[in-house]
This record gives C-alpha cells, sequence and structure tokens, in this order.
C-alpha cells in the first residue's frame, strides 16, 4: 500500500503595505527638497557675500579718492585750515561728502587737565559729577604712570582708554569720537574745529547753544559768539594734524564711512603728508 503524499499547501504571498512605501518615497522627497532649498539658501548667501565685499571695495575706492583730493586741497593753499570744513567732492561720478577737522577741536587725551575730562566724562560720558572727577583724576595718573622707572606713559591710541580702570567699553563707546591720542596739541579745544558733541562739552552740556555754533560756522558767518563757553577749557591755536573723514552711500541705505588722521608734513619718499591712523565704519540709516 502506498503513501499519500499530501498536497503542498499553497500560501498567499507577503505583500509589502503599500503606505509604508508610501511614507518613504515621502520622505526622500522631503528630504530631498530641503537639500534643493539649502543649497539654494547657501548659494543665495554666497552672492550677497561677494556682492558686500564688491560694495566694500568700490566705497574704499571711492572714499580714497575723495580724501587723495581733499588732501591735495590742503597742500595747495596757503594757510591751513584753523576750523572744521564740510564740502562735497566730486570723484569718478560720485559726489562724497568730505569732512576736514584739525585735531585741535578734539579733546587731546594727553593734554587734557582734570576740569575738561571732567566735564567730558560727565557731560558725553554721562557721569555722575564725583565719578567723572574721580575719573578724571585717574586718567591723568594713567597717563603719567612710570612703570619700571622709564619713561612716563602716554595714549597711543584711543583705544587705550580701555586699559584705565572704570573705562568701561560703553563708555569708551561714547567718548571715543570726540578725543584724540594724535593731537600734540594744548590744554584747550578749538571751538570752531570742534563737531557739535565736543562743543556741547564746551558748552557745560548746553546743546542747544553747540548746535547753534556749529550751524552759524557751517554757514560761514563771521563774528560767532563763543562767550558763552567755558573759557577754561576753550582755546585757538593753528594745528598741523587734521582728521578727514569721507562718507560714501552704499544701496542698503547705510553710509560707509572712512576716515584717515594725517600729518601734513612730508613723509617717506617726498609725499607732503603722513597717515597716522586709518579706521572705517557703517552707519545706519
Amino acid at each position: 500500500m502506498s503513501e499519500r503524499i499530501p498536497a503542498l499547501v499553497r500560501r498567499p504571498a507577503r505583500r509589502r503595505p503599500r503606505g509604508m512605501a508610501l511614507i518613504a518615497v515621502l520622505w526622500v522627497l522631503a528630504a530631498f527638497g530641503v537639500l534643493v532649498a539649502s543649497l539654494g539658501y547657501t548659494v543665495r548667501q554666497q552672492a550677497r557675500l561677494v556682492s558686500g565685499e564688491r560694495d566694500a571695495v568700490v566705497a574704499q575706492a571711492l572714499a580714497d579718492g575723495a580724501i587723495q583730493l581733499a588732501l591735495q586741497q590742503l597742500q595747495l593753499s596757503q594757510q591751513l585750515p584753523e576750523q572744521l570744513l564740510r564740502s562735497s567732492i566730486d570723484f569718478a561720478g560720485h559726489s562724497i561728502a568730505v569732512t576736514v577737522q584739525p585735531l585741535s577741536g578734539l579733546i587731546d587725551l594727553n593734554a587734557a587737565p582734570p576740569p575738561l575730562l571732567s566735564q567730558l566724562l560727565r557731560v558725553a560720558g554721562g557721569l555722575p559729577p564725583g565719578a567723572a572727577d574721580e575719573l578724571a583724576q585717574r586718567l591723568v595718573e594713567w597717563r603719567g604712570g612710570r612703570p619700571g622707572g622709564g619713561e612716563p606713559w602716554r595714549f597711543e591710541a584711543v583705544e587705550d582708554l580701555l586699559l584705565v580702570p572704570g573705562v568701561d567699553y560703553p563708555l569708551y563707546q561714547r567718548l571715543r569720537l570726540l578725543v584724540s591720542a594724535d593731537a600734540r596739541g594744548g590744554d584747550t579745544v578749538a571751538p570752531l574745529a570742534a563737531l557739535p558733541d565736543v562743543l556741547a562739552v564746551l558748552a557745560d552740556g548746553d546743546a542747544g547753544r553747540a548746535a547753534q555754533i556749529a550751524a552759524a560756522r557751517d554757514s560761514g558767518q563771521p563774528g560767532i559768539d563763543l562767550s558763552t563757553l567755558d573759557p577754561r577749557l576753550a582755546g585757538g591755536g593753528s594745528a598741523d594734524r587734521f582728521r578727514i573723514q569721507a562718507e560714501v552711500p552704499l544701496d542698503t541705505g547705510k553710509i560707509a564711512t572712512f576716515v584717515r588722521t594725517v600729518l601734513m608734513r612730508q613723509g617717506v619718499a617726498g609725499i607732503p603728508w603722513r597717515t597716522l591712523h586709518a579706521e572705517r565704519g557703517i552707519i545706519a540709516p
């Protein structure tokens, strides 16, 4: 008797769930979309960066050209100016605003007496009178210090203010455009060479009076009344050191500023001036 071989039972094939496959495809498409978007963002950022660098180079060239023309005008003038001058210089088809300021219109960190420094710290720095007097004395002591019995210290740059105990960065920011370490001048400030914020220091905080003096000066008005300024702090005197600032408008609406501090004496290779310091910045609208 033969054995009966049982028939093979056919089992239905296992099917992959279609839903899981669809989800996997969607995840792949989503990841690809994120990758494409990321690449597009990177390309746009790189394009903006290149465009910004190009604009900065063009602005630098325009400012340098305008400053060079201003320096040539100074060199050719019969007498160096003793007051702040504002003008518009045409260069390469652009009109560049240029300010020429004798350093006698800034507060000399290496020569200013305690009363002038104290008034600067109080009016421009926002310190109370007692704290302003104390810090002014500390500035005087710092610049006269003799570490190791050597030569007295002096402010080599405006940034050296941050080395003095009690001067933090916010205070430095409020003072840096009103002072100079390159002036080599006297212990007073020439009012007609001063910016409005420095004039406000000389006027004991009277910003309105400072603005009136600046406006009269800029309009060429003769015989400006300076009697309301503190006579102990306001003086005169010519200067051969100048701060020249060029302002170049940018497509973003901001203004790029380029500043060069120069000594109007013959320098290297016969050039009739010598650059002491240079800086640049951005003014927001």
